[in-house]
């Protein structure tokens, strides 16, 4: 008879979870992006489908990297971390991109503000939205009843 030799794999830990990565979970979730995009569209006047789907026409492309920069941008406005941007792989899962392509396109908006003119007064138009996006993103930090009985 002839004796089988079984390799058995190591029981796998979980990876330790920094702070950082525990933290922008927590903002992920308080931060409504599906309502970030359609106030841009809303504002831009672009439908909130064309936005979200695969077209790379102008005014979608546009739309997209103005909501991305504000996601980004609420995301990390406390945070003092110098050029580095926390959160990309949570907007790419909403928009079903690579994280890779959220970093170009929020460099791309950070270029357009400074050298092209029209893409800069799309921009101005929607400056006064990121203010009331951040003041609801610190609202929903507050605990609530609900999360009184929690603690």
């Amino acid at each position: 008879m002839k004796t089988l030799y079984y390799f058995t794999f190591p029981k796998t830990k979980k990876m330790p979870q920094t702070e950082n990565y525990i933290e922008m979970r927590e903002r992920l979730a308080r931060l409504d992006m599906a309502d970030v995009f359609t106030k841009v569209s809303e504002c831009l006047g672009v439908d909130y489908d064309f936005v979200m789907s695969k077209t790379r026409k102008r005014e979608a492309a546009d739309v997209r990297k103005i909501g991305i920069k504000f996601c980004l941008e609420i995301l990390n406005y406390d945070r003092f971390n110098g050029d580095r941007k926390l959160g990309y792989s949570g907007v790419a899962s909403f928009l079903k991109l690579k994280h890779s392509d959220i970093i170009h396109l929020y460099n791309k908006c950070n270029d357009y503000i400074v050298n092209n003119n029209d893409f800069r007064e799309k921009y101005n138009l929607c400056v006064h939205l990121k203010s009331a996006f951040i003041e609801n993103f610190n609202k929903k930090a507050q605990p609530t009843k609900r999360d009184e009985f929690l603690i």
